[in-house]
């Protein structure tokens, strides 16, 4: 694990610098080692200080952060013959070796951009990658985009980082969220994308509900051991619903070794379910109990880490940044969670009215683009607070093959009809056949926020200081990245 930087500077002087500083505003992601390299040059560091001294002139350039979690992380970039590449994230099935091996494998006479694509198409996983080849940097980003990768450019560099801090160091006040299952080329001049893999609406199958059930388990319990066969034990978000009681039970059932973690302010509803739950499964269960001081105290942290002015994801993210954080205490390096459920099986609430003015089809289209949206509403914010704990999330729901096997299903198997209060009616059957207890097969969606009492809270925060909720979040991120607009002394002159 760790973080990719990458620049281009476009007036011919040094991107080495610009990465530098990249690499300086994500040590959080990774502190292990630390590597750069031109297209002439590589050079490595235990320090970030001793990169700044390295001498290394060049207008193109990439660097990485480790953050070593398990044996196959190791200090990149890496080269392969003319190519230096950086790679950041995990493939399904997770491989006890580097996940570099296949990339260098590839065929040597394709376009390097060709390559990465095959690559693309052929690797499913969380990744993002940065190739450097002469003077062209290739980027990607799995077709899921459960790895963040992000760009920004102006008149005088193209530059890309594992997170926006590190772009709005250099002076970069437009930065975009890379698209999943693209490549992009970048030389000084111009900027090239193309698409190899993205989330397509698949044929509808012809399935009913206990076919579709009894394949979703097959295919869940595959997916949840490619994702854990690296590592022994690992930790579970759990709130008591659907997707993590589904996850809980799958995870049991192939003899891992788990730990539940719950998050909630005292005397919330779902907390005493989520216990319920959990003594029903027969699992351990942490569980951490915040307090109105704790979620006051996490504001400024998290969204420093999520990077986004939004109460919304601002109360989700809170409590996975101490589900990570838990994680982490009691020793667990993988964290799974149910995230990627209700783009695809139809658990939002909105998807009811889609269905009742548009019918079946236009329902189709929506969890297709909710599913191609859900990076940066959801993927990007949770990996952000998780990996500075040193915790890699695991996703079961939002594998590529998942998902589209979720998409193929027909819209009656997800949700009966606009009225349909529980929704996700696959995965109710499927949690009756793994022996889940009808509270958590009959019981409606509750978002997170709601849950575990954090939206409240931060709303109580709020008005304690006589503002409203978007007010002080926003005054508060603010005050977080109050330098982002300032460039940095190496752009700026």
């Amino acid at each position: 694990m760790g973080a990719i930087s990458a620049a281009i500077d476009r007036k011919d002087s040094n991107a080495v610098d610009i990465v530098y500083e990249m690499m300086k505003s994500l040590v959080h992601r990774g502190d292990d080692a630390f590597g750069i390299a031109t297209p002439d040059e590589l050079r490595f560091s235990r320090r970030i200080g001793e990169l700044k001294t390295s001498g290394l002139r060049s207008g193109f350039a990439i660097g990485y952060n480790l953050m070593k979690l398990f044996p196959r992380d190791i200090k990149q970039p890496l080269k392969m013959g003319l190519e230096i590449i950086a790679f950041e994230g995990t493939v399904h099935p997770v491989r006890t070796r580097p996940y570099l091996t296949a990339l260098i494998k590839s065929a040597q006479h394709k376009a390097k951009t060709d390559i990465i694509a095959d690559f693309l198409k052929t690797r499913r996983g969380a990744y993002a990658i940065a190739l450097l080849h002469g003077e062209k940097i290739i980027l990607a980003r799995d077709p899921v985009g459960q790895k963040p990768l992000y760009f920004g450019r102006n008149e005088k560099l193209f530059a890309a980082a594992s997170e926006r801090k590190a772009l709005w160091r250099l002076g970069l006040d437009r930065v975009e969220s890379f698209p999943p299952g693209y490549v992009m080329s970048l030389t000084r001049k111009d900027l090239r994308l193309q698409r190899s893999r993205t989330i397509r609406q698949p044929k509808v199958a012809g399935v009913d509900l206990e076919s579709a059930a009894k394949h979703l388990k097959k295919l869940l319990l595959k997916i949840t051991v490619e994702l854990t066969k690296d590592v022994g034990r690992a930790a579970i978000a759990f709130s008591g619903g659907i997707d993590s009681g589904l996850i809980a039970s799958i995870a049991k059932s192939t003899g891992l070794d788990v730990e539940l973690i719950t998050v909630s302010l005292p005397d919330q509803p779902e907390l005493a379910h989520a216990l319920g739950v959990g003594r029903e499964l027969g699992l351990p269960h942490r569980v951490k109990q915040l307090t109105i001081t704790d979620v006051e105290n996490s504001v400024e942290k998290v969204l420093w880490h999520i990077e986004e002015k939004n109460p919304m994801k601002l109360a989700v993210a809170i409590p996975m940044y101490f589900a990570a954080a838990t994680a982490h205490e009691e020793g667990f390096r993988v964290m799974l969670t149910g995230q990627g459920s209700d783009e695809v099986f139809g658990g939002y609430r909105r998807f009811l009215s889609i269905l009742d003015r548009g019918g079946p089809g236009a329902l189709r289209k929506a969890m297709v683009e909710s599913s191609r949206e859900a990076y940066k509403i959801n993927y990007q914010r949770d990996e952000q607070v998780s990996t500075p704990h040193h915790v890699d999330l695991r996703l079961p729901f939002a594998d590529l093959n998942v998902i589209e096997y979720a998409l193929s299903l027909p819209i009656e198997l997800k949700i009966a009809s606009p009225q349909d209060d529980l929704r996700k009616r696959v995965l109710r059957r499927l949690a009756q056949m793994m022996n889940l207890p009808n509270s958590v097969v009959e019981r409606p969606k509750k978002a997170i926020q709601y849950a575990t009492g954090i939206e409240r809270a931060l709303r109580r925060i709020a008005k304690n200081r006589k503002m409203t909720l978007r007010e002080y979040v926003v005054k508060s991120f603010e005050e977080v990245f109050k330098h982002r607009r300032k460039a940095s002394g190496i752009i700026a002159g």
